[in-house]
């Protein structure tokens, strides 16, 4: 199936002994940034943000390299109760042993809370107050643009609601999990019409009734995927939404098995209410992948709609040799066309430790505990599959689970380039804190 992805980004010489570019790429299928975003050409300024409003702001020539000795700064403010979340994409400042030659300085509220950036890579600043500013020094050469939005504060404590469950499967639960469970099997969630296996080609209608396809404005341009875990909520990648819902609304289809528009009465459609990206997400390491969608109507369950369990063990890794299926539009080669019909393919899933060595000589990103990774040669997810769901069926109880969610990799089927997924059962504290709803979890 899926074998690349569309680069949001290129990495040089991350790797000590390849001397070719690795294509890094976070797994999402994006057109360039509207132009009718109001952007900053000037070096520096004062600015206030209101809610709801984004602002662009760039080095002087950008997209071309800034002149010698340029120093802007930027003052950003919004109003109390609010963080400023700064991204910048593309940047590029060669790193000096001396930070007083080059860099980029993001701080809010004194030095404890102000963070230099050099290199090359996507960078996420989140504020702690509703001031900012954004310093850009380049002796040299270098050049960054930047987008600015407002977010609300949240509080630092939540409580966490009770959720009616089924005891199907559980056996320890994992820290920080709060769960109320009853003993019947009336979830409804993990079951496919078909429970037939494919690898490599075409899924059949209804076969995957939790996948969930993304668009983005009033084109309704396709960009990623997503998984459905109850009537209003879906779960997807955080790289997939950050940069939108302030450019236009995000539609969320789901049963759709054509990536064309080919409404059928098996599709429903519907937009993203409220977007909850994880507080923690770093758009540099990767880590932290996961946003939540508020759908604005609730889903009614058929055939072709239903949503996928959410794991509360690790009963995943008592199997050996494990298998999951990921699925998408994703593009079909590293440089090919996205797919039109939903495409599935089953792969062997590695764990944190297992994946870790295939990305050792790379500085940046690192597996961390929140990845899991899937590896076969030749064969991989890629750009357009961004946020889908890595499923699995646990052979027990014949349930499917959420296992990932597609993150990114180093192109696509590149041999020992494992493609790496979020870490879904790490985040079902985090989802039962931002939706306190109760989820059919097994």
């Amino acid at each position: 199936m899926i074998t690349v992805k569309m680069r949001l980004l290129e990495l040089k010489n991350l790797v000590a002994d390849e001397k070719y570019v690795l294509a890094f790429s976070q797994r999402s299928f994006q057109k360039p940034f509207s132009s009718k975003w109001v952007t900053n050409n000037s070096c520096g300024g004062t600015y206030k943000i209101s809610n709801n409003h984004i602002k662009i702001f760039q080095s002087p020539n950008f997209p071309n390299s800034s002149p010698s000795s340029t120093s802007c700064v930027w003052n950003l403010s919004s109003t109390s109760n609010n963080e400023i979340h700064v991204m910048c994409f593309p940047f590029y400042l060669q790193c000096n042993e001396s930070k007083g030659l080059e860099f980029l300085e993001c701080g809010s509220d004194g030095i404890n809370n102000t963070e230099y950036f050099c290199g090359s890579a996507d960078i996420l600043y989140k504020s702690k107050s509703e001031n900012l500013t954004v310093t850009f020094k380049a002796a040299k050469a270098g050049y960054v643009r930047c987008r600015a939005r407002v977010v609300e504060k949240k509080e630092d404590e939540v409580t966490i609601k009770p959720l009616a469950t089924s005891s199907i499967g559980i056996n320890t639960l994992l820290p920080g999990i709060n769960i109320s469970a009853s003993n019947n099997m009336s979830c409804e969630c993990g079951i496919r019409s078909k429970l037939r296996i494919v690898n490599g080609t075409p899924a059949s209608p209804g076969d995957w009734p939790w996948q969930v396809m993304l668009r983005y404005g009033i084109k309704n341009d396709f960009g990623c995927g997503g998984a459905l875990i109850n009537h209003n909520w879906v779960l997807t990648a955080a790289h997939c939404v950050y940069n939108h819902g302030l450019t236009g609304p995000i539609t969320v289809e789901l049963g759709a098995y054509y990536r064309n528009p080919k409404i059928s009465q098996n599709t429903f459609l519907t937009n993203a209410e409220k977007i909850i990206l994880h507080e923690d997400y770093n758009a540099h390491t990767i880590d932290n992948d996961i946003a939540l969608l508020k759908l604005s109507s609730p889903v009614t369950y058929t055939a072709s709609i239903r949503p996928i369990c959410l794991p509360i063990n690790n009963d995943i890794w008592a199997y050996k040799n494990i298998q999951g299926t990921v699925t998408g539009w994703g593009a079909l080669s590293e440089k090919g066309g996205l797919a039109n019909k939903l495409m599935s393919l089953t792969l062997p899933i590695l764990s944190t430790k297992e994946c870790q060595p295939y990305f050792s000589k790379i500085r940046t990103p690192k597996i961390t505990e929140n990845m899991i990774c899937t590896y076969s040669r030749g064969q991989d997810a890629c750009q357009g599959d961004s946020g889908g769901p890595l499923s699995w069926e646990n052979p027990n109880i014949k349930r499917t689970f959420l296992i990932g969610l597609v993150s990114w990799g180093v192109g696509c089927a590149r041999e020992n380039r494992p493609g790496v997924y979020t870490n879904v059962i790490n985040y079902i504290p985090w989802i039962q804190k931002n939706t306190g709803v109760n989820f059919c979890l097994t």
